[in-house]
């Protein structure tokens, strides 16, 4: 063994010039293939297999000099002893110890995921690299084999171990959902291809019977390929055939209905293929169903009620980030509506609605509100309850959604509870999505979290309450202040001024980039006399969303932090990342994730505040701030 390793070292040193190549080389494609279409986690599998086929084929190579001569396969295998032993030791010595490295960080990473899974996910790139180890063992000279051993140990060393006890953002690899059972056939057919193409041409074959398997293997495995080359997982194969043959195109309808039927099959086909899982949380053979009866339904249903129901199905998924969004030509009522504990609000109006400004709207057509909000959440994505009633409010004052839905039909009435204590009963006529100046309640104060609310990021010192308060509002630079310089304002402020509490309110961000905050934890992490329980809070709300929930996770699980306010509106471990593609025929556009985020070793449908605040109408029309008024009533330590 010490033998083996001397030879190693000797050979590398022989060829430095050669592994530095390589070794750039791992580094130019890993980067090149890690932002490819966005399937970063895909290609970072494959370079994990390529690992394998380092470890185990390569290194064979280095300890048998005449690797050319020697015959591979079958029986002429068994008097090599050599080779056999070469494969046992690198099996034992390198594969096993660091696969089973893996395997065993996943599984207790995720406890839900059978072990026979990641089991499986070792034994693939095993016979993969056995399989294509040998047959570039067998053209490649020695040197060029140890190079590439030695690049992959690095890479695998840093990357593929990480995810086991990662935190945001590298969690790639851990994602059972990007292992695709396709992408593992895929492997084997490729390594049976490779060992075959390989023996056919490089060694010559000493019987007839040998030839025939050989070619057959190559043939078939080849064959495979082509059929499953496009495709992440099994299941698409079938469904594919399903879509083409289910939903046609037909040439003998009206050209509005053949226009809508290469929509709907179109969406049916990429949607699917394109988002990360798309049936994670859903059952395949329930969407099925329901396209097709969406496609029975084509010729009777008119073009507003068709897109409603094609929303119903892309939110079947359960994905916030995955929707279709509704066309710039549908109007909206002069209202503008809100969900609080304590029911739904008028706040704001046109100035010719003005007087119903602090409604509360009881009925909507002949329908009561909690009828009304039913049917409007079956367009929300059902990733968690805050999500829907956030989204609820603005979709209830969209014409054609509550015509299609049949909550209103050609006349959109309200029935309403004036701040009087008067009913009723209001008919609204559509701006026609004219510019409208809303008028919200008249206060000259507004609460802070109702300030400045365009910038991305603000704050204020609070010198009564010794008080700093920084208002995260987007997860994106400021074209007038970068992020970075603003920071080191904020905590010059905190060196210049006596602050007792330090609030962080993410209440109104929507997301954007989740890297841009890190600095901002690095720093309050170097303020011990803030980063503690009752000194540092974090106000989070229904419109805390994608990248700020993982930054609000980040500031839960890294800082000693008090979360305060509602749930968020999508779940910290989440799929995000927005890519969209259009429906040609209709115009309409559609998101969808590409990538899943794992910040949280705990599965909840929101990131939960550690106090709850409730959200009522009345503190908004008297211009109060409850949170806030929460955290002032916290006692603060004065040092």
């Amino acid at each position: 063994m010490i033998t083996f390793v001397k030879r190693l070292l000797f050979i590398l040193i022989r060829e430095e010039k050669l592994f530095l190549f390589l070794i750039g080389l791992v580094v130019v494609s890993s980067l090149f293939l890690n932002g490819f279409q966005g399937q970063k986690e895909t290609f970072d599998l494959y370079f994990l297999f390529l690992v394998f086929v380092s470890l185990m084929g390569l290194q064979v190579s280095t300890l048998h000099r005449s690797v050319r001569a020697e015959p591979f396969l079958f029986s002429s295998v068994l008097y090599s002893w050599k080779l056999v032993l070469a494969y046992v030791i690198t099996t034992f010595v390198c594969i096993l110890p660091l696969g089973t490295l893996v395997v065993v960080s996943l599984v207790f990473s995720y406890p839900d995921v059978p072990f026979s899974y990641w089991s499986l996910f070792l034994s693939v790139p095993v016979f993969f690299a056995l399989s294509t180890g040998i047959g570039i063992g067998i053209i490649f000279r020695r040197s060029v084999g140890i190079a590439i051993v030695l690049a992959m140990y690095i890479y695998f060393g840093i990357f593929p171990v990480i995810p086991g006890t990662a935190y945001f953002p590298i969690q790639s690899l851990a994602i059972p959902y990007w292992i695709a059972d396709g992408n593992l056939i895929f492997l084997v057919l490729t390594g049976v291809t490779i060992l075959a193409g390989t023996i056919l041409i490089i060694r010559p074959l000493q019987s007839r019977l040998e030839t025939y398997i050989f070619r057959f293997l190559a043939a078939l495995s080849a064959a495979g390929l082509i059929v499953i080359a496009p495709f992440h997982h099994l299941w698409e194969i079938p469904y594919t055939i399903w879509a083409k043959k289910s939903l046609p195109i037909q040439t003998s309808v009206p050209e509005r209905v053949v226009n809508w039927q290469k929509d709907l099959q179109f969406l049916a086909l990429t949607l699917p293929h394109r988002h990360p899982h798309f049936f994670y949380g859903l059952d395949r053979k329930r969407f099925m169903a329901q396209t097709e009866e969406l496609y029975r339904l084509l010729p009777a249903l008119n073009d507003n009620e068709i897109v409603v129901r094609i929303k119903q199905l892309v939110s079947m998924a359960g994905d916030a980030h995955t929707d279709l969004l509704l066309p710039d030509r549908y109007r909206h009522l002069p209202i503008k509506l809100y969900d609080y504990d304590d029911g739904l609000y008028v706040i704001a109006a046109a100035p010719a609605y003005k007087y119903l400004v602090g409604s509360k709207v009881t009925t909507i057509g002949e329908l009561h509100i909690e009828e009304a909000r039913k049917r409007i959440e079956t367009l929300i994505p059902n990733e968690s309850r805050m999500q829907q009633r956030k989204a609820t409010p603005g979709l209830l004052v969209i014409p054609e959604v509550l015509k299609s839905l049949h909550i209103t039909g050609e006349q959109q009435t309200f029935g309403l509870i004036l701040p009087d204590g008067k009913k009723v009963q209001t008919t609204f006529t559509s701006n026609n999505n004219q510019k409208v100046s809303f008028q919200y309640p008249d206060k000259v104060n507004q609460p802070l979290y109702r300030q400045q609310m365009d910038k991305p990021y603000w704050y204020t010192y609070l010198k009564n309450e010794k008080t700093l308060y920084f208002a995260y509002n987007q997860c994106k630079d400021s074209s007038d202040k970068p992020f970075p310089t603003f920071v080191d304002e904020l905590f010059q402020t905190v060196e210049e001024n006596q602050v007792q509490r330090f609030i962080v309110d993410l209440r109104h961000n929507a997301g954007g980039s989740s890297d841009l905050f890190g600095i901002f934890i690095e720093k309050i992490k170097q303020h011990p006399e803030l980063n503690q329980k009752g000194r540092l809070y974090v106000a989070i709300g229904r419109k805390t969303f994608s990248a700020a929930v993982l930054n609000a996770v980040q500031l839960r699980d890294e800082t000693n932090a008090i979360l305060i306010g509602e749930p968020t509106s999508n779940k910290p471990n989440h799929f995000g990342q927005v890519d969209r593609f259009m429906l040609h025929a209709s115009g309409l556009t559609v998101s969808h994730s590409t990538k899943y985020f794992h910040p949280s070793r705990t599965e909840t449908e929101s990131i939960y505040p550690d106090v709850r605040v409730p959200l009522i109408s009345y503190d908004f029309f008297a211009g109060k701030d409850s949170v806030l008024e929460t955290i002032f009533g916290y006692p603060s330590d004065e040092k």
